[in-house]
């Protein structure tokens, strides 16, 4: 389903997605600015940060526009996952950063990263090798997400592009926290996590097939 790798260290792909260094030169030139001074109205559009209920933090990149409305609807579920997430790891505060992107970008990261050279649905890149048991404050990595690839699987499974996203952003997310599929037991036990968590939600099975 997602592709996953854990070369991008601690970088924050989902604020820094193609222009780290005019990023960093940006970043350079401003570093003498208070951080007093700094609020959220100074931040581009494209720039949304979310803070869930249990005080864990999200930044995200719409780096393609079309996510705009999909990303809004899936907030709110996308919020108390990473709440469920995190509660599961013992995990008071958590943070991670997430880029909405399309099929040319994810096609050129999983080319750069993984050596595929075809976009998948999504990347994730974890910040730290191996189960995160518990932490009081810890940056689990980047996620990202293809708008074109997913719609189009949501399409093709006749599920609401809103599920579909939740699903894979849980997926995402799990893998962030040291959960992985590359064996068969590994597969159940995480398919059946996403199912728990998806299903505290009112979402579906997304594992079960549909029958016409």
């Amino acid at each position: 389903m997602a592709g996953h790798s854990n070369k991008l260290g601690r970088t924050k792909l989902g604020r820094t997605p193609a222009n780290t260094a005019a990023q960093d030169a940006e970043q350079s030139n401003q570093a003498t600015a208070s951080e007093d001074d700094e609020s959220m109205s100074d931040q581009p559009d494209d720039y949304l940060e979310w803070v869930s209920r249990a005080g864990h933090h999200i930044e995200n990149n719409l780096q393609d526009k079309r996510w705009a409305a999909l990303v809004t609807a899936a907030q709110p579920r996308c919020l108390s996952l990473t709440d469920a997430v995190g509660e599961h790891q013992a995990l008071a505060r958590l943070s991670l950063s997430v880029l909405w992107t399309d099929d040319i970008e994810m096609a050129r990261l999983n080319s750069f990263f993984r050596s595929r050279s075809q976009p998948t649905n999504i990347l994730s890149f974890p910040a730290a090798a191996g189960v995160i048991a518990s932490a009081q404050d810890v940056f689990l990595g980047d996620l990202v997400l293809s708008y074109d690839i997913i719609i189009d699987e949501a399409h093709r499974a006749e599920r609401p592009p809103v599920d579909h996203l939740s699903h894979l952003f849980v997926h995402g997310l799990l893998h962030l926290t040291g959960h992985d599929h590359k064996t068969d037991r590994e597969a159940e036990q995480m398919e059946a996590l996403e199912t728990q968590l998806l299903a505290a939600q009112n979402i579906p099975d997304p594992y079960q097939e549909i029958t016409g």
